[in-house]
């Protein structure tokens, strides 16, 4: 890869390159439903040790992805993963690297499972997380967002020693 990258903790100046990042429509497409998720679990995860937010980026102004996880249960056993790729950077293996990262920072917190949600129809992003590893666990729900017709499953991984 020669994108020379930098993968590092979310500071809070990534904020507005991060803002640009989930405007483009491309990314707007694939986390229609998923976007409200974070956002919502961010504010029930008052404390910093519950969440994990990282970036990727070349040293830019905008940061090139956004992944990490967002801890669910209050054993620390569990969280919700999130990853964005900007659309000029996927294809490339950053996401495998951002996964990489966010189940090793997963491990080291002593987590046992991920979770994410997918809009079935949009194939990128379960085939990417199907690849990684990840399997469906619960029902597929047709829900309506924004006006936009979905159907949404949740998957998951097993974080592993």
């Amino acid at each position: 890869m020669s994108d020379n990258l930098i993968f590092r903790p979310m500071l809070p100046s990534d904020a507005q390159g991060l803002a640009y990042l989930y405007a483009l429509p491309e990314i707007q497409k694939v986390h229609r439903l998923t976007a409200p998720i974070p956002e919502f679990l961010f504010l029930l995860a008052t404390q910093e040790s519950d969440r994990r937010e990282f970036v990727a980026t070349t040293g830019a102004v905008m940061p090139v992805a956004h992944f990490g996880f967002i801890e669910i249960s209050l054993a620390r056993s569990r969280a919700f993963f999130f990853i964005t790729v900007h659309p000029d950077y996927q294809r490339r293996g950053i996401g495998r690297q951002c996964h990489a990262l966010t189940l090793a920072s997963a491990r080291e917190l002593g987590l046992s499972r991920l979770f994410a949600f997918v809009d079935y129809r949009i194939n990128q992003s379960w085939y990417f997380l199907q690849d990684m590893g990840w399997g469906q666990c619960g029902e597929i729900w047709d829900l309506e967002y924004e006006g936009q017709r979905m159907s949404v499953y949740s998957i998951s991984t097993e974080v592993k020693p």
